[in-house]
């Protein structure tokens, strides 16, 4: 599991009203997870074997099964939705793992343009980063 925290909310919420507060960071996580989604089902290359970055695809099942849920009001979770896709992600004892989620985030752009997102919706002086 990757998490992606938000640094300077805390300056930000001082000046809003908590409750304008709540609704701009939700929707704005709700949007950058969509941001996420859409980067692994749509801006990554579809590959075979380890030899380079992208989402590893045999029949299309699990590009297929990434989407996204709230889990809870400001967080929002974007998953593989396989029984395998855990294994593929984050590897076994045999075989290295192809941590797509990650690759997206960092390769593709993903945490840049879901910081952007996030910046719209609530304001400047956030920053966002993979725990």
């Amino acid at each position: 599991m990757i998490t992606v925290s938000i640094e300077g909310l805390d300056k930000i919420k001082k000046a809003l009203d908590p409750s304008e507060f709540k609704d701009r960071v939700d929707s704005g996580l709700w949007e950058s997870s969509e941001v996420l989604m859409n980067t692994v089902k749509g801006n990554m290359p579809d590959i075979s074997g380890f030899g380079s970055k992208g989402i590893p695809v045999d029949t299309g099942r699990l590009k297929g099964s990434v989407d996204r849920r709230r889990i809870q009001m400001m967080a929002a979770e974007v998953y593989a939705g396989t029984n395998y896709s855990k294994f593929v992600h984050d590897g076994t004892k045999r075989m290295a793992g192809r941590p797509f989620f990650e690759w997206a985030l960092q390769d593709y752009g993903a945490l840049k343009k879901m910081e952007k997102v996030l910046i719209e919706h609530v304001g400047s002086g956030l920053r966002l980063r993979v725990v």
